[in-house]
């Protein structure tokens, strides 16, 4: 093990991390992934979940450091892996914030009431954390970033040129480009939620 150690906590390309590797090497030094998920209530809260790569040793050392803003490490393998996952996780993020979305908008166009179909949503198998951290954004139309809309924008960007034309994955792709005109549109600085102002201004 180097005595010198980089720990890679954003959200990039697996590729790109791969070539970090190769650099921190010619340089003696230990490279890992550990890019988080959550949100910056959960990392004020030592609350996030860390999704590890690399030294399986280095990073059992390093668990100590990492419970200050992590939950839950989980340990995915070679440096690629972490990258993986959070790039994955994030598209699965993404694609139900839109799907939130519409549900609410489909159930406002049919005469619903937003406040009890969001309550609805709360006591049904359609409930997550997710939802919870989000329904009074869009109960107000009102987003203060947690996580930002061009955030996620650069992600799912980055999940689907992971995803390449081998896949079809069209919930992802769709939603990619979604998300890219909303923070073209500039709702890019509030949070992810704001998806739903732009579908809802049907501008797209």
């Amino acid at each position: 093990m180097s005595e010198k150690i980089v720990v890679n906590m954003s959200t990039i390309a697996p590729l790109e991390s791969l070539a970090l590797e190769k650099i921190a090497q010619k340089h003696q030094v230990t490279y890992l992934e550990a890019p988080v998920s959550g949100s910056v209530g959960a990392a004020k809260a030592g609350a996030l979940l860390i999704l590890a790569a690399g030294n399986e040793e280095v990073i059992a050392q390093l668990k100590p450091v990492l419970a200050h803003l992590g939950s839950q490490i989980f340990y995915l393998g070679k440096i690629g892996q972490g990258a993986g996952a959070k790039l994955s996780i994030n598209s699965l993020l993404a694609q139900m914030g839109v799907a939130y979305s519409e549900a609410l908008l489909l159930a406002k166009h049919l005469g619903v009431d937003a406040e009890s179909f969001l309550q609805i949503i709360g006591q049904s198998g359609m409930n997550s954390p997710l939802f919870q951290a989000k329904k009074g954004m869009w109960l107000q139309d009102n987003y203060p970033a947690a996580f930002s809309l061009k955030l996620m924008a650069k992600d799912i960007r980055l999940a689907k040129n992971e995803a390449g034309e081998a896949m079809k994955l069209p919930f992802l792709f769709q939603a990619e480009e979604l998300y890219s005109q909303a923070a073209k549109s500039g709702l890019g600085a509030l949070d992810m939620a704001a998806v739903y102002h732009y579908l809802e201004k049907g501008e797209h």
